[in-house]
């Protein structure tokens, strides 16, 4: 047991790491001696270059030629995307070795919200609670409609028989006011002579 399984196996017993499983790892060389390490020769597998007998690191994106000529093209996250076979391949040593890669859990979505666009994620019984809301409230406002509509119809009941009442009760007769003026002849001069007379003896 090498030194990065010892400290990998104190992590799970501490509960700081998932359980590593075990994954045989197969080793090619590539044309200029490289020696790499992948899960499986196919698309998603993982790739890496081994420095020494217990260490590998992420072999960083491009194309890749084995020995036998087969192209291996290697992604960012040193993920295996296409692999192009060779025209005519020759037989190279593929010795499996084991190797130890950590799976890591995914992360589970919390129910309430999701991360990536903030939208509420709502459960059924919340939706049921919410469509019950609102159709009580329609009924409210229907049963609300209803009565404004009863009243305005009693309301013109009442005014309709009101002013049928009004219409027949007789109509008053118009007052007429008369003035008399007190017409006055003119008086003669010689009857203001005698009144001048009667206003001169008096004084």
């Amino acid at each position: 047991m090498n030194k990065t399984e010892v400290i990998n196996k104190i992590k799970v017993l501490l509960g700081m790491e998932e359980n590593i499983v075990e994954v045989k790892m197969t080793e090619a060389k590539l044309k200029d001696g490289t020696a790499v390490v992948f899960d499986k020769l196919e698309a998603g597998s993982n790739f890496l270059l081994r420095q020494d007998a217990n260490t590998t690191t992420p072999a960083p994106a491009g194309d890749y030629e084995l020995e036998d000529g087969t192209v291996i093209t290697v992604g960012p996250d040193n993920l295996i995307t296409n692999i192009t076979a060779p025209v005519a391949a020759a037989d190279i040593t593929i010795q499996p070795t084991p190797e130890t890669t950590p799976i890591v859990p995914e992360a589970e979505t919390p129910a309430e919200t999701t991360a990536e666009n903030g939208i509420e994620e709502v459960s059924v019984d919340s939706l049921a609670a919410r469509i019950a809301l609102l159709e009580q409230a329609m009924t409210e406002c229907q049963d609300m409609m209803l009565n404004m509509a009863t009243n305005y119809s009693a309301m013109k009941t009442e005014l309709s028989s009101q002013v049928a009442e009004l219409s027949k009760l007789p109509s008053a007769e118009p007052i007429h006011f008369s003035k008399t003026v007190e017409s006055k002849e003119p008086k003669s001069i010689g009857e203001m002579r005698i009144e001048a007379l009667e206003k001169l003896s008096t004084k």
